[in-house]
């Protein structure tokens, strides 16, 4: 009689699949510790989720919340009150600052003391639009520097927020167009 060879080595098969699991255990941790971290790294005070009283005096604006970023890194979202979350919104602008009435996401207000800059450019929090067509609110939340970036859904629309950014009535600070501020600096 002849002997059958041997088809699999079960101790070196077992060792291997072992050390793969380990290995997957140990990417999907790091990968674990690395999101806990941005999630919590920048978590500021609350927003204001109250609409002001004026609320109704005014028409509102309706555009698509592009997201939130880190002032000056519009290719990084924020993860904190769904702020880098995408969605439908309508702006109201009234003299105490400006109102976000967002669809599916909590809605927010921005006051007027908080506006740092408001400008036209074409891209906020990952996503890149066409020239002045994002409207992006620099503003601040606690110790935080933010980015807010929302696009008019009709042309009139989007002609009533530039008018308003250019007028600077609703803020004490300068307005500037974005494009403006990158020729300033290359000059």
């Amino acid at each position: 009689m002849t002997e059958a060879a041997q088809v699999t080595d079960w101790p070196t098969r077992l060792l291997l699949v072992a050390m793969m699991i380990a290995l997957i255990a140990i990417v999907l941790w790091a990968l674990g510790r690395k999101w806990k971290r941005i999630r919590t790294e920048t978590k500021p005070d609350v927003l204001i989720t109250t609409a002001p009283l004026a609320l109704t005096e005014v028409e509102p604006i309706k555009a698509l919340f592009l997201g939130t970023s880190p002032a000056e890194q519009w290719m990084r979202k924020v993860n904190f009150h769904g702020l880098g979350v995408r969605s439908r919104c309508t702006i109201s602008w009234l003299p105490q600052g400006v109102w976000f009435d967002r669809v599916g996401e909590p809605s927010f207000f921005i006051d007027k003391s908080q506006l740092v800059d408001c400008a036209v450019g074409s891209g906020i929090a990952g996503t890149v639009r066409a020239k002045d067509s994002v409207i992006i609110f620099r503003w601040q939340l606690s110790d935080l520097i933010l980015d807010t970036g929302v696009r008019a859904d009709t042309v009139e629309g989007h002609a009533r927020l530039v008018a308003l950014v250019e007028s600077g009535e609703f803020m004490s600070g300068e307005i500037k167009n974005a494009e403006a501020k990158g020729s300033e600096k290359s000059s």
